[in-house]
């Protein structure tokens, strides 16, 4: 669904990963390489997509960092992923489930609001999707006192 003439990058940490999106694509360029360091130059994308990363990484907030980074003044990110509501504590069930979660590597009790903190970024766009409304769309874009 994507057009043709545009460049896609997709990047993994794990080479597993990697082979298996070879397998669903030809027209996407796929590099090892770790969120929290991008090997790209400033500013290169107009468009960042974080799809089920900011829950499994170290440090989500220096991924976050790491993609406001390459993002063009005037590009977005777009973060699809698993959050808890900053205004909500994690009840028994869910710390116990994300005991569970957590040794496959993602952390269900991560909250956005704590992430975004200390970027230049904004929240243009939020809301709630599946998973009883736990599983987030965000659209962000720089700070205009950024991109100035």
């Amino acid at each position: 669904m994507l057009p043709n003439n545009i460049e896609i990058f997709g990047i993994d940490i794990s080479n597993e990963m990697l082979e298996k999106a070879r397998k669903k694509t030809n027209n996407v360029v796929l590099l090892n390489m770790d969120a929290e360091s991008l090997k790209f130059e400033n500013e290169k994308f107009d468009f960042v997509i974080l799809n089920l990363i900011l829950s499994v990484v170290e440090n989500p907030q220096k991924a976050l960092l790491e993609a406001t980074r390459v993002l063009s003044p005037s590009g977005t990110i777009l973060v699809l992923d698993k959050f808890l509501d900053e205004n909500k504590k994690p009840n028994i069930l869910r710390k116990a489930l994300n005991m569970i979660t957590s040794i496959f590597g993602t952390d269900i009790n991560r909250r956005f609001d704590e992430i975004l903190r200390s970027t230049p970024l904004n929240i243009n766009h939020q809301e709630s999707s599946v998973l009883n409304g736990n599983y987030k769309i965000i659209v962000l874009e720089k700070s205009t006192l950024q991109a100035l």
